[in-house]
């Protein structure tokens, strides 16, 4: 569905990412469809953060841990002793270390600890599953590889999530209620009130939190206790808002300010899913992160970058995720003023770009761009050591293509921000910002002025050849240039224009990718309908034959470039009218039959081979337009090519098994396959066919085009031998001539002949070596080049 925005350079943004954080909740508190989800934002942490260091994992539920001793007991109040005894257990040891773990081998211990936890629920082993809950918790306290935090978290709270489910789910069924008037217990209704739950129920409930509240230490038991938030709906309707307070401020007490960010993170994320109405928690959170910002300036902090050999940049980017979600259940919903009290703090407090970067990500782009003059200012403020500018530049950059600036301000915000993206000296970030910002004076300025920023992306690049290292964000560019330019004739006037398509890439996928974009804007057909009428009015009867192909090459191009989707009609008007423009050239009307006939293809598969009566008539239509084009003189190129390929289908229906069939219709193969009168037949239109053929060749010799002929005798004999029978000896004969014909004037290219030698050669070996086929291997000799 939607990309999400990412804090790193050189990285790809959606361009809706920014309408994704600022869309906001309706009257009654309910989360926007258009606010992107944890579930989307899981699988990119993943792949972003991850490492190639040894991990460890602390744990008795894996591989000799912790062995499950079951005890009967005799009253309830053994079965409360015994599970607080083995709690006390778990609190004093039994739990040991795994070491050396590669990031592949520690994610499926995570996973074989979650289906412990799901083995021990099953099993009706509550206090083993809390344990391995908690267990899962402490995980989370762990930094000794700071990288890959954000992947751990997502892989612990993903079991966590299951265990405040599995406990719900556990509450709910012993939560039976008798209707008002009935006898018969039933299951809670989805949309319950505490008061429908018995008593027995909640005191369930009670004891899931009573157990969890006597967990010593601060971090699983916050984890475990924001897992099992939900089950507070069995206990009272008012809970959700003063717990979720009571758990921000118990973050306060995690040291380091990596952990506590992502236990904010957790708890704004299950806040939001319980509770959407309430934001009192979520902008306590985001306050107290502002707070706590000034850790990271800490020499525990720095001590842990110099030990793990992180430069402040790439740790700061480890908050990304967390930040991000956090900012974005903030602008949930949020006034323009609630982002200017955020800037305000932002810039009392820190003035961090890494801030700086999740507001611009997190809010409504229209906010965003109401203040960009300001945002430009605030970035040039920003430390480049501690964020990427380039990253707040793409960021701004991408926000203003969903909203305009004010007007009296987009000349100066152009000339600031391009100001900074000239400053860079990376090339890869010089054109991830350059990518997106180009759009901007496409949409508000002049063809001047793109102009002038096209010379200097260009002037930027060539030294060193920077751009060869960067061809996909060179294509963005252009698609996005193209794509964007009002005036399209201007836009081929432009001085630097051409400079930069030669930065493209001359070979592999990129430029290819450029070369299949369609279009269907109307300015851009008229304007290149025009130019080609053009070309086409300068042919005359003096006009080259080079000169013609490479005319009619041109306008072929030109005619694969327009799609119209599926929007069939609109297709053929075009093809209706490019043949009334380009009516002399034979390879174009040629490239329009085949357009055309294309076209019908496409309509049957939309319909999938079963036509009403209105694309039925289209069809038809579309049949009527490809053979109103005449074919070709009888002595031109093209028509010999007809007459091969026609060889090549009577051969084809000669076969007792077509491999092709319509639906529901009986071909030649059921009808007459094998047949002697349809045999006969076809072997008299073969014979037909080929002596036009031989004419034609005849032709081209007495003309002395004795290449043409040299290529068409030779593509004739590799029919032969592909489909004739070559123990009929005149056959076998017309094969050994041709041979002859192709190499008579030493016109042919040497590749090609042993091309066709090896092919006969294959078919030789396939019967053994003897027969026809060895035969004429020994009679085609290839003469030796000069």
């Amino acid at each position: 569905m939607w990309s999400w925005f990412t804090c790193e350079g050189g990285q790809s943004v959606g361009y809706r990412d920014v309408e994704v954080r600022g869309s906001g909740a309706d009257a009654a508190g309910q989360t926007s469809p258009r606010f992107e989800p944890w579930s989307q934002k899981k699988a990119a942490i993943l792949a972003k953060y991850s490492t190639a260091e040894k991990l460890s994992i602390a744990t008795s539920f894996l591989s000799g841990g912790e062995k499950v001793v079951v005890k009967t007991q005799s009253s309830v109040t053994d079965k409360v002793k015994n599970r607080l005894e083995q709690l006390d257990d778990f609190e004093e040891g039994s739990v040991r270390e795994m070491l050396n773990l590669s990031q592949q081998e520690y994610a499926s211990r995570i996973e074989e600890l979650h289906q412990a936890l799901r083995q021990a629920w099953d099993q009706d082993q509550r206090v083993r599953a809390l344990k391995i809950a908690i267990q899962c918790s402490k995980l989370l306290v762990d930094t000794s590889v700071v990288q890959f935090y954000p992947s751990k978290f997502v892989l612990i709270t993903d079991i966590l999530d299951n265990f405040g489910q599995l406990v719900y789910q556990r509450i709910h069924s012993k939560a039976e209620y008798l209707k008002p008037g009935s006898k018969v217990a039933v299951p809670l209704p989805v949309d319950f009130t505490p008061d429908q739950v018995p008593e027995s129920a909640k005191e369930t409930c009670r004891n899931w939190f009573f157990k969890i509240a006597s967990v010593r230490e601060l971090i699983p038991r916050f984890y475990v206790e924001t897992a099992i938030l939900r089950s507070y709906s069995f206990l009272t309707q008012r809970e959700y808002s003063r717990a979720l307070m009571r758990l921000t401020g118990a973050i306060c007490g995690i040291g380091d300010p990596l952990v506590a960010a992502y236990a904010r993170c957790y708890l704004c994320r299950v806040g939001m899913s319980l509770a959407p109405e309430a934001h009192e928690h979520v902008l306590e959170n985001f306050w107290h992160f502002l707070l706590t910002y000034p850790q990271l300036e800490r020499p525990v902090v720095q001590q842990l970058l110099r030990q793990q050999k992180l430069d402040l940049s790439t740790y700061l980017t480890l908050y990304c995720p967390a930040l991000d979600w956090i900012l974005q259940c903030v602008a949930q919903g949020a006034s323009e003023g609630l982002l200017d009290q955020v800037l305000s703090r932002c810039k009392d407090q820190c003035n961090s770009a890494l801030l700086l970067n999740s507001v611009m990500t997190a809010f409504r782009p229209d906010y965003v761009a109401s203040r960009a003059l300001e945002l430009v200012g605030l970035m040039r403020d920003c430390d480049d050591a501690s964020f990427p500018k380039h990253v707040l530049l793409r960021t701004l950059g991408l926000c203003l293509t969903l909203a305009d600036p004010p007007e009296d301000q987009r000349r100066q915000v152009l000339s600031q921000a391009w100001k900074a993206i000239s400053k860079l000296r990376n090339p890869g970030d010089y054109l991830s910002c350059a990518e997106v910002w180009i759009e901007y004076p496409c949409k508000h300025f002049t063809v001047r002025e793109v102009d002038a920023l096209l010379g200097a992306l260009v002037r930027q690049l060539v030294p060193d050849r920077a751009y060869e290292q960067h061809p996909q964000q060179l294509v963005r560019l252009v698609e996005r240039l193209v794509r964007h330019v009002s005036d399209f004739g201007r836009l081929c006037a432009m001085e630097h224009l051409l400079p930069l398509l030669d930065l493209l890439p001359r070979e592999g996928g990129a430029r290819l990718r450029g070369c299949k974009a369609q279009t269907r804007d109307p300015l851009v057909l008229h304007a290149l309908m025009h130019v080609g009428q053009a070309l086409h009015g300068s042919l005359n009867a003096l006009t080259l034959e080079d000169e013609r192909r490479h005319i009619a090459q041109l306008l072929c191009g030109f005619l694969q470039r327009v799609g119209f989707g599926r929007d069939f009609e609109a297709q053929l008007a075009f093809y209706v009218d490019a043949r009334a423009a380009f009516s002399t050239l034979d390879p174009v009307l040629a490239q329009l039959v085949q357009d055309v006939n294309l076209l019908a293809m496409r309509t049957r598969q939309v319909v999938k081979g079963h036509h009403t009566r209105k694309t039925a008539a289209f069809v038809r239509a579309l049949h009527d337009r490809s053979s109103s084009v005449g074919a070709g003189g009888g002595t031109t190129d093209g028509l010999a090519r007809l007459y091969l390929n026609a060889l090549n289908l009577l051969v084809a229906l000669g076969q007792e098994h077509y491999l092709y069939h319509l639906d529901k219709v009986d071909s030649n193969d059921a009808l007459y396959g094998g047949d002697p009168k349809f045999r006969a037949q076809l072997e008299q239109l073969c014979g037909s066919v080929l002596d036009q053929l031989l004419a034609h060749l005849r032709v081209l010799g007495e003309s002395g085009q004795v290449e043409r002929q040299a290529r068409l005798a030779l593509e004739l004999l590799q029919r032969l031998v592909v489909g004739a029978n070559l123990e009929r000896r005149p056959i076998f004969a017309l094969a050994v001539s041709l041979w002859g014909l192709a190499h008579r004037h030493a016109a042919l290219d040497h590749r090609t002949s042993v091309r066709c030698l090896e092919f006969v050669k294959q078919r030789a070996s396939r019967a053994g070596n003897k027969g026809p086929y060895a035969e004429l291997a020994t009679k085609l000799q290839i003469p030796s080049p000069v």
